[in-house]
């Protein structure tokens, strides 16, 4: 799967994270197509946050508890934050 995304280069500007100066690049990027809405009953992914990033990974499933939520048997440890999209 490749992820990128498409824009134009405004410029160059900078970031102050209580440390260090960081040079950014200035993109305006827009309007975006969402084109496939993955989820886990139906693809068997789930988006996992780790450390401020994104991952996107392959979850075996269980029983269908109830017609909106799936058990997730692997993939996925206790504790490990997952985005949801909304219904």
């Amino acid at each position: 799967m490749s992820v990128g995304i498409i824009g134009k280069k405004l410029g160059m500007s900078q970031v102050f994270d209580g440390r260090e100066l960081i040079p950014v690049t200035v993109i305006q990027a827009g309007p975006c197509k969402v084109v496939q809405k993955k989820t886990v009953a139906k693809d068997g992914y789930a988006l996992v946050w780790d450390d401020g990033r994104t991952t996107l990974r392959a979850v075996t499933l269980g029983a269908d508890l109830d017609g909106d939520r799936v058990e997730v048997v692997s993939g996925i440890a206790a504790g490990e934050k997952v985005a949801r999209a909304a219904p």
